[in-house]
């Protein structure tokens, strides 16, 4: 009798461990989530079709291959466990260009919201210096808005980017500063103007307000619900955009919480084997004092 409820005993405890341990790891895993994705560049506007930039319809071809000779085409997305995401891409030709700013629409509808941003990462390529931003994003959908001062042209630019093809894990050498452990939305910052750099000719825009406060990211659903998003035809195929920003310090990614889950998973089963072993002492002692009788 003693020993079958001692082997039932045994086997419920094993049960238990490898529910404890499944659960365990889903919930290190929420911890955040990576995607590699698709930079979509634009010139136009991606959903509207309008050109906000002073060039104009007629400079579109020029436009077009300044926007993708600038952004690189590859980027990478992370997702908090509170489902907050964080668009991360690389500007090439950082050496001529400054006063980055950033808008974000969600859906690519709707009043643009003016946006923080991070460099994340300083690096070189053939064409001299990188800059890796991180910008929060308020949903997938969102379209980014983004203007600078270019040096040689002597003026700002306007252009537009948008996540789509998202691919899970990333493989590539951004830096993930939010989804790594405990960051949220607030940890965005604004790079500082440096004094001598050149600042863009402020131009009136009644959907824009570059004064406004930095939203927030709204929280979306958990990781696993994100859907890749299809890429509509792009026009124009030329090369080469503008663009500098001040060095900032990337973000420091910080270590996890304590998962309660995992506490459980040690604790548990002690407390389970401790309490089986009285039971069995219990009944024993009472055989004998039956036997005895």
């Amino acid at each position: 009798m003693i020993k079958r409820l001692f082997k039932k005993l045994i086997g419920g405890l094993v049960i238990l461990l490898v529910c404890l341990a499944a659960i365990g790891g889903k919930a290190y895993a929420d911890k955040g989530e990576l995607y590699s994705c698709v930079i979509r560049r634009d010139y136009r506007h991606p959903v509207s079709g309008q050109i906000e930039d002073s060039g104009g319809e007629h400079a579109f071809e020029i436009g077009q291959g300044m926007v993708e000779g600038t952004v690189y085409s590859n980027g990478m997305l992370e997702v908090t466990s509170a489902g907050d995401l964080y668009l991360t891409f690389r500007m090439s030709l950082a050496d001529f260009s400054g006063n980055y700013q950033f808008w974000v629409q969600p859906g690519g509808a709707g009043a643009f919201q003016a946006a923080a941003y991070s460099v994340t990462k300083v690096g070189t390529d053939t064409n001299g210096t990188t800059k890796d931003i991180a910008i929060a994003l308020p949903d997938i959908n969102t379209v980014v808005r983004g203007s600078m001062y270019v040096e040689p042209m002597g003026r700002e630019v306007v252009f537009y980017l948008s996540p789509s093809e998202l691919q899970e894990g990333y493989s590539g050498d951004m830096v993930a500063s939010f989804a790594a452990g405990e960051a949220k939305a607030d940890h965005a910052v604004t790079a500082p103007a440096k004094a001598d750099e050149k600042k863009a000719p402020s131009k009136p825009d009644s959907k824009d307000d570059k004064s406004a406060p930095n939203p927030p990211a709204r929280p979306i659903g958990q990781s696993s619900t994100l859907k890749k998003q299809s890429s509509p035809s792009k026009k124009g195929q030329a090369a080469g955009l503008t663009t500098s920003l001040d060095k900032s310090k990337p973000e420091s990614s910080q270590k996890p919480v304590n998962n309660p889950l995992s506490v459980l998973v040690y604790y548990i089963p002690t407390a389970l084997l401790l309490s089986g072993a009285l039971v069995l002492f219990i009944k024993k002692k009472r055989k004998n004092n039956e036997e005895s009788h």
